[in-house]
């Protein structure tokens, strides 16, 4: 689900909201908002706000080292034509 949500911020920011639309949830669950925590803690995902974490303003946009493992998982895909997520 990860390689999901790095792929749904590839172009623009999003809010938690339009990512669990975007993995056809109605709202974010609590296993994606723990996910999403730790993909901000791992550096792959950033707040678009950081200083105000709480902000109903909140966005979340792919990092450098986001866009790197976004495409090794890519490349895995176009490999052997399974998602590997």
């Amino acid at each position: 689900m990860a390689l999901k949500i790095l792929y749904q911020l590839r172009h623009v920011p999003s809010r938690k909201q339009e990512i669990a639309e975007s993995l056809g949830k109605e709202r974010p669950s609590r296993y994606l908002n723990e996910l999403i925590a730790r993909l901000v803690h791992e550096e792959m995902i950033a707040m678009t706000i950081p200083d105000k974490p709480n902000s109903r303003l909140q966005k979340y946009r792919l990092t450098g080292k986001g866009r790197a493992l976004l495409a090794a998982g890519e490349a895995l895909i176009d490999k052997t034509g399974n998602p590997h997520t």
